[in-house]
């Protein structure tokens, strides 16, 4: 065969849909043959790329994707934990729910009780010195 009919990793990755990384990875790991050319790119055979893609796929492909395992004696138990783990994370989202709802309302009523006592009116403070024409700490006295 020439290397006319050879395809590059950039033109195999479009043939395929898939990236030009993901083919590059399939020569190194053996899963893809390929030669490499003079200029040092891939020489990648379209009969063995079909043959690539047929047995291995991309996990983006439909001949990749598999439905949910039928259910066995391995997978029972599986299943009942999942569900059970599942219906706890249901409840414990819903008590974390509550609880960030009554810390709101007790922030809420913190501010309201908070504006309230600033709204009370300050009391006087009381007279000291003599009759109380003097306040201590003032340092003034009257004559």
């Amino acid at each position: 065969m020439s290397n006319a009919t050879f395809l590059t990793a950039g033109q195999a990755a479009k043939q395929t849909g898939v990236s030009k990384p993901t083919i590059s990875r399939a020569i190194a790991e053996g899963r893809l043959s390929a030669s490499r050319r003079e200029d040092g790119s891939w020489g990648i055979d379209p009969a063995e790329l079909m043959r690539w893609k047929e047995s291995y796929g991309h996990r983006h492909t439909p001949t990749n994707q598999s439905a949910t395992p039928p259910a066995t004696a391995e997978t029972v138990p599986l299943q009942v934990e999942n569900a059970r783990v599942t219906a706890e994370l249901a409840g414990v989202k819903a008590l974390l729910d509550a609880e960030r709802q009554r810390a709101e309302t007790a922030e809420r009523d913190r501010d309201r009780w908070h504006s309230a006592f600033l709204a009370l009116p300050r009391p006087e403070e009381p007279r000291r010195g003599l009759f109380g024409w003097t306040k201590k700490g003032k340092g003034t006295t009257a004559a």
